[in-house]
């Protein structure tokens, strides 16, 4: 402890609860480290019974964030259009940053499709932190983004 308060002041730098001042005066909080998983719920929408949830790990090493999604509640063998949009509040009708690809379907379609059981899983990935972005996860009714209720989203959780 004695010869990290040394090495401080011999480098002109001064720690008090958290903060470091530089040889200027000026305080500068503590970095916090920047989130490397989050798990978000997704809750139903518009009357619909849809729900589930989406993992994000960001990997420090490749710097790429992945996102697996599980939804359930869905119509058997129906399609899904899923995607990371902008914002933060499922109000938010932002933009469509990042669209989920089927697990299984090899396509690479926008739309996912729930299984025999109403089940859709699929994933993400993209250069970046989440952390460092506002989005929100949106499952649309489908099969298309081509009407209104289409567009509809029947499930949606908030990344925080």
């Amino acid at each position: 402890m004695t010869k990290r308060i040394l090495a401080a002041a011999a480098a002109g730098v001064v720690l008090t609860s958290g903060l470091a001042f530089g040889t200027l005066g000026t305080a500068h909080a503590a970095r916090p480290a920047l989130r490397t998983t989050e798990i978000v719920m997704l809750h139903a929408e518009n009357g619909g019974k849809a729900s589930g949830g989406a993992e994000l790990s960001y990997s420090t090493q490749t710097g790429i964030t992945t996102v697996s999604l599980r939804v359930s509640g869905l119509t058997p063998m129906t399609m899904h259009p899923a995607h990371l949009h902008i914002g933060n509040s499922c109000t938010a009708n932002g933009a469509v940053k990042y669209p989920f690809r089927p697990l299984i379907d090899a396509s690479m379609m926008m739309s996912t499709e729930a299984d025999a059981n109403g089940v859709m899983m699929a994933s993400s990935s993209f250069s970046g932190n989440f952390a460092t972005q506002k989005l929100y996860i949106n499952v649309h009714q489908g099969p298309t983004l081509k009407t209104a209720a289409q567009a509809k989203p029947i499930a949606c959780g908030v990344v925080m």
